[in-house]
């Protein structure tokens, strides 16, 4: 597969059936949305990355809110979610900014102001107060530890799933294995 048609490739990922895992999704998605449209309107500041990356890696929160807000989730101990590669690389170069802006990389000042304008450890952020720019990473951080789980046994559960047959002892098996990992990284389900 060439690097073009794997940045557009949808990538199937195995995510906690429960909300509690991404409950910052909804606040973050929020923030970097508001934060690309400041960087569309000023294109020479320093933001670290590109207002449209900020925009795409939005676009990757609302599609881990709305997989989780579903009514009739297809199992009761995960859900699926087909995410294109460049929206989950587009949140890799924001968390990357994030990082940089944090650091006090001069590149990227004008994220951590947008970011202290918008969150406020102080409860006066405009859109989520008490919320830091650090606590954004560890937010962001933590749902990314979630989508960057390619395991062997995520790609089986997710197959066995959509063939119809997510009962099967393969099935279980790969899902013991996903909730391990889950755990692993601090993910309770």
């Amino acid at each position: 597969m060439t690097t073009a048609a794997a940045l557009h490739a949808d990538l199937t990922r195995v995510l906690p059936a429960g909300p509690d895992w991404a409950c910052s999704a909804r606040h973050l998605m929020e923030v970097l949305r508001t934060t690309a449209g400041i960087a569309y309107r000023f294109p020479r500041a320093a933001f670290g990355v590109p207002a449209l990356v900020l925009d795409t890696a939005a676009d990757a929160l609302i599609a881990v809110v709305e997989a989780l807000d579903t009514e009739n989730p297809p199992a009761p101990d995960y859900q699926l979610l087909a995410l294109p590669a460049f929206r989950l690389a587009a949140l890799h170069e924001t968390r990357g900014a994030l990082h940089r802006a944090l650091a006090g990389d001069d590149g990227a000042e004008h994220l951590l102001d947008t970011l202290e304008l918008l969150t406020d450890p102080n409860g006066f952020g405009i859109l989520v107060p008490g919320l830091t720019p650090a606590g954004a990473l560890r937010d962001l951080d933590r749902i990314l530890a979630v989508l960057d789980l390619d395991l062997p046994a995520a790609r089986m559960l997710a197959a066995t799933h959509l063939a119809g047959r997510p009962h099967t002892p393969a099935a279980r098996t790969a899902l013991a294995q996903v909730t391990a990992a889950w755990c692993a990284i601090g993910i309770s389900t």
